[in-house]
């Protein structure tokens, strides 16, 4: 897993100049990692070409944004980087380059002077966008922050009831994302083996469980072939290992 603030903003700060496609493009090549997973990264610093260069074939198809919101008015006032077209046209771009790749996001509801209207903004931008999760917390104040002496604090009980109306759209995406995966063969790391079951994570970053053929071991790279959905993860059985 590569990880940090700002990942997508690797290297600027080195001389000479270089990227977060440079750094794992030169893993591929040393083949330092049999897979590589990015965690959060900003909208207008998605990799698009990451997934179009010889780092491919290790790069799980899985990216995790930082979106908060859809209304480019809260956008601006907590500072962020982007606008949300500038967010649709990168999505875009990654879900075309890498398809059925699994996108997901963290949405904010409540941020203070959030109105009903910027809430729409957001539920329009999330139901245009090829999500597949969402990962959605009320706003919550923290003394001695900027935004908690910002006017138009939103009442809790009204941030947490937009933001179950959003936990449902992500609960919706999930299982038609997971139930996308039925009959197809994907490759797990297998994380634990208890009870006559394996269980690990599949590079589209699904749960999938299925009985241990007593072959695979924890750490290996799995084949398994989904069968059906349970809740949130997937069922399958065991295809064989990866060389």
């Amino acid at each position: 897993m590569l990880t940090g603030v700002h990942l997508g903003a690797y290297g600027r700060d080195l001389a000479p100049r270089r990227s977060l496609a440079d750094l794992v493009a030169a893993a591929a090549e040393r083949g330092l990692a049999r897979r590589v997973r990015l965690s959060s990264i900003e909208p207008h610093e998605l990799p698009v070409e990451l997934f179009r260069g010889p780092a491919r074939a290790m790069l799980c198809e899985h990216v995790h944004l930082p979106l908060q919101s859809g209304s480019a008015r809260v956008l601006a006032a907590m500072r962020r980087p982007c606008s949300p077209s500038e967010i649709q046209r990168g999505v875009e771009a990654l879900a075309s380059a890498v398809p059925g790749i699994c996108l997901g996001a963290d949405v904010m509801t409540g941020f203070p002077g959030e109105t009903e209207l910027d809430h729409r903004a957001t539920v329009e931008v999330v139901r245009s966008l090829p999500l597949a999760y969402l990962h959605v917390f009320p706003f919550s104040p923290r003394r001695g922050t900027a935004a908690s002496a910002m006017p138009g604090q939103v009442p809790t009980a009204l941030a947490r009831e937009r933001a179950r109306e959003l936990r449902a759209m992500s609960e919706r995406r999930w299982s038609a994302y997971a139930a996308s995966l039925e009959g197809r063969e994907v490759e797990v790391v297998v994380e634990r083996v208890e009870g006559g079951l394996a269980r690990g994570t599949a590079r589209r970053y699904v749960t999938v469980r299925w009985p241990w053929s007593g072959e695979e071991r924890r750490g290996d790279l799995a084949r398994v072939r989904i069968q059906a959905v349970e809740g949130e993860a997937c069922v399958g059985v065991f295809a064989g290992t990866v060389d």
